[in-house]
Protein backbone atom coordinates (compact mmCIF):
# COMPACT_ATOMS: atom_id res chain seq x y z
CA UNK A 1 0.00 0.00 0.00
CA UNK A 2 1.72 3.07 -0.52
CA UNK A 3 0.97 6.74 1.18
CA UNK A 4 2.81 10.04 1.91
CA UNK A 5 4.34 10.76 4.37
CA UNK A 6 4.92 14.35 6.64
CA UNK A 7 7.93 14.99 4.06
CA UNK A 8 5.24 14.16 0.77
CA UNK A 9 7.40 10.96 0.04
CA UNK A 10 6.01 8.45 -1.14
CA UNK A 11 6.39 5.15 1.30
CA UNK A 12 5.55 1.41 0.53
CA UNK A 13 4.30 -1.06 3.11
CA UNK A 14 4.59 -4.37 2.09
CA UNK A 15 3.49 -7.32 4.02
CA UNK A 16 3.91 -10.55 3.40
CA UNK A 17 2.36 -13.94 4.61
CA UNK A 18 4.16 -15.29 7.44
CA UNK A 19 4.98 -18.55 6.67
CA UNK A 20 6.11 -17.33 2.93
CA UNK A 21 8.43 -14.89 4.82
CA UNK A 22 10.18 -17.55 6.63
CA UNK A 23 10.39 -19.37 3.48
CA UNK A 24 11.65 -16.65 1.39
CA UNK A 25 14.40 -15.77 4.34
CA UNK A 26 15.93 -19.31 4.43
CA UNK A 27 15.81 -19.51 0.59
CA UNK A 28 17.83 -16.24 0.92
CA UNK A 29 19.87 -17.36 3.15
CA UNK A 30 20.93 -21.08 1.18
CA UNK A 31 21.73 -18.31 -1.65
CA UNK A 32 24.00 -16.02 0.16
CA UNK A 33 25.83 -18.73 2.17
CA UNK A 34 26.62 -20.22 -0.51
CA UNK A 35 28.98 -17.15 -1.35
CA UNK A 36 30.63 -16.72 1.65
CA UNK A 37 33.51 -17.91 3.97
CA UNK A 38 33.62 -17.39 7.38
CA UNK A 39 36.67 -18.08 9.37
CA UNK A 40 35.88 -21.73 11.06
CA UNK A 41 33.79 -23.03 8.29
CA UNK A 42 34.21 -24.10 4.81
CA UNK A 43 32.60 -21.90 2.02
CA UNK A 44 28.96 -22.49 2.17
CA UNK A 45 28.90 -24.36 5.57
CA UNK A 46 28.44 -21.58 8.07
CA UNK A 47 25.55 -22.15 10.22
CA UNK A 48 22.47 -19.21 9.25
CA UNK A 49 23.26 -17.82 13.29
CA UNK A 50 26.50 -17.30 12.53
CA UNK A 51 25.81 -15.79 9.45
CA UNK A 52 23.45 -13.39 10.81
CA UNK A 53 25.77 -12.64 13.33
CA UNK A 54 28.39 -11.53 10.69
CA UNK A 55 26.09 -10.05 7.95
CA UNK A 56 22.37 -9.12 10.07
CA UNK A 57 19.16 -10.45 9.36
CA UNK A 58 18.84 -7.08 6.99
CA UNK A 59 21.30 -9.20 4.62
CA UNK A 60 18.56 -11.24 3.87
CA UNK A 61 15.37 -8.99 3.49
CA UNK A 62 16.22 -7.71 0.19
CA UNK A 63 16.57 -11.23 -1.77
CA UNK A 64 13.97 -12.58 0.25
CA UNK A 65 11.61 -9.30 -0.72
CA UNK A 66 12.71 -10.23 -4.14
CA UNK A 67 11.89 -13.53 -4.20
CA UNK A 68 8.16 -13.12 -3.41
CA UNK A 69 7.48 -10.13 -4.67
CA UNK A 70 8.83 -10.32 -8.31
CA UNK A 71 4.99 -9.84 -9.82
CA UNK A 72 4.51 -7.48 -7.72
CA UNK A 73 7.21 -4.75 -8.81
CA UNK A 74 4.61 -3.77 -11.66
CA UNK A 75 1.76 -3.16 -9.21
CA UNK A 76 4.16 -1.46 -6.84
CA UNK A 77 5.50 0.94 -9.49
CA UNK A 78 2.32 1.67 -10.70
CA UNK A 79 1.16 2.63 -7.34
CA UNK A 80 3.99 4.88 -6.62
CA UNK A 81 4.08 6.13 -10.25
CA UNK A 82 7.56 5.28 -10.90
CA UNK A 83 9.36 2.89 -13.28
CA UNK A 84 10.00 -0.80 -12.99
CA UNK A 85 13.54 0.36 -13.45
CA UNK A 86 14.10 3.10 -10.43
CA UNK A 87 12.54 0.12 -7.98
CA UNK A 88 15.13 -2.74 -9.30
CA UNK A 89 17.73 0.58 -8.70
CA UNK A 90 16.47 0.99 -5.15
CA UNK A 91 16.72 -2.37 -4.40
CA UNK A 92 20.38 -2.62 -5.62
CA UNK A 93 21.37 0.52 -3.37
CA UNK A 94 20.08 -0.84 -0.54
CA UNK A 95 22.09 -3.78 -1.05
CA UNK A 96 25.26 -4.09 1.68
CA UNK A 97 28.58 -3.50 -0.20
CA UNK A 98 31.46 -6.56 0.04
CA UNK A 99 34.63 -5.54 1.04
CA UNK A 100 37.96 -6.61 -1.43
CA UNK A 101 39.30 -7.73 1.60
CA UNK A 102 36.40 -10.42 2.28
CA UNK A 103 37.14 -13.71 2.78
CA UNK A 104 35.74 -16.42 -0.09
CA UNK A 105 38.15 -19.34 0.35
CA UNK A 106 39.58 -20.47 3.32
CA UNK A 107 40.41 -24.17 3.21
CA UNK A 108 42.31 -23.76 6.98
CA UNK A 109 45.64 -22.64 5.88
CA UNK A 110 46.09 -19.36 3.37
CA UNK A 111 42.67 -17.34 3.09
CA UNK A 112 42.28 -16.33 -0.42
CA UNK A 113 40.28 -12.67 -0.49
CA UNK A 114 38.30 -10.96 -3.30
CA UNK A 115 41.19 -8.74 -3.50
CA UNK A 116 43.52 -11.31 -4.71
CA UNK A 117 40.82 -12.23 -7.59
CA UNK A 118 41.24 -9.12 -9.14
CA UNK A 119 44.60 -7.20 -8.86
CA UNK A 120 47.08 -7.97 -10.68
CA UNK A 121 49.41 -10.15 -9.59
CA UNK A 122 52.69 -9.60 -7.96
CA UNK A 123 54.86 -11.04 -11.11
CA UNK A 124 53.24 -9.00 -13.53
CA UNK A 125 53.28 -5.76 -11.48
CA UNK A 126 57.00 -6.32 -10.72
CA UNK A 127 57.75 -6.73 -14.62
CA UNK A 128 55.65 -3.47 -15.33
CA UNK A 129 57.57 -1.49 -12.62
CA UNK A 130 61.06 -3.23 -13.78
CA UNK A 131 59.91 -2.23 -17.68
CA UNK A 132 59.14 1.50 -16.26
CA UNK A 133 61.86 2.15 -14.68
CA UNK A 134 64.29 0.77 -17.70
CA UNK A 135 62.52 3.18 -19.83
CA UNK A 136 62.77 5.90 -17.51
CA UNK A 137 66.62 5.48 -18.08
CA UNK A 138 66.94 5.72 -21.61
CA UNK A 139 67.91 9.03 -23.30
CA UNK A 140 65.21 11.25 -23.70
CA UNK A 141 65.42 10.74 -27.67
CA UNK A 142 65.69 7.06 -27.37
CA UNK A 143 62.46 7.12 -25.11
CA UNK A 144 60.80 9.41 -27.32
CA UNK A 145 61.33 7.08 -29.86
CA UNK A 146 60.40 4.13 -27.96
CA UNK A 147 57.14 5.37 -26.95
CA UNK A 148 56.30 6.75 -30.23
CA UNK A 149 57.10 3.43 -31.99
CA UNK A 150 55.15 1.11 -29.18
CA UNK A 151 52.61 2.83 -27.48
CA UNK A 152 51.51 5.21 -30.08
CA UNK A 153 52.38 3.59 -33.36
CA UNK A 154 54.24 5.80 -35.78
CA UNK A 155 56.47 5.00 -38.03
CA UNK A 156 60.14 5.38 -38.22
CA UNK A 157 59.28 7.67 -41.44
CA UNK A 158 56.91 9.88 -39.22
CA UNK A 159 59.24 10.36 -36.15
CA UNK A 160 62.23 11.22 -38.41
CA UNK A 161 59.73 13.97 -39.97
CA UNK A 162 59.18 14.54 -36.60
CA UNK A 163 62.27 14.90 -35.24
CA UNK A 164 64.02 15.89 -38.69
CA UNK A 165 66.69 13.48 -38.76
CA UNK A 166 66.45 10.11 -41.02
CA UNK A 167 64.76 7.42 -41.09
CA UNK A 168 68.37 5.30 -40.75
CA UNK A 169 69.18 7.48 -38.24
CA UNK A 170 65.93 6.74 -36.27
CA UNK A 171 66.28 3.15 -36.47
CA UNK A 172 69.83 2.90 -35.26
CA UNK A 173 68.28 4.94 -32.08
CA UNK A 174 65.39 2.47 -31.81
CA UNK A 175 67.75 -0.52 -31.96
CA UNK A 176 70.42 1.06 -29.27
CA UNK A 177 66.92 1.80 -27.12
CA UNK A 178 65.69 -1.74 -27.58
CA UNK A 179 69.64 -3.42 -26.79
CA UNK A 180 69.66 -0.94 -23.80
CA UNK A 181 66.07 -2.41 -22.44
CA UNK A 182 67.39 -5.86 -22.88
CA UNK A 183 70.18 -5.68 -20.89
CA UNK A 184 68.76 -4.16 -18.21
CA UNK A 185 66.09 -6.04 -18.09
CA UNK A 186 67.99 -9.73 -18.27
Amino acid sequence: MAKKDNENRKVLEVKFEGAKWEKAQDDAFKKNVANVTIDGFRKGKCPKDVFLKKYGKESLYMDAAESLGGDAYDEIAKNLEISVYDIALALDATKQPVSIFEPIYNDGGDTIYLYDQISIPEQDLDINLAVDEAIDNLEERERYIVEERYVTGKTQMELADELGISQAQVSRLEKSAINTLKKVLR
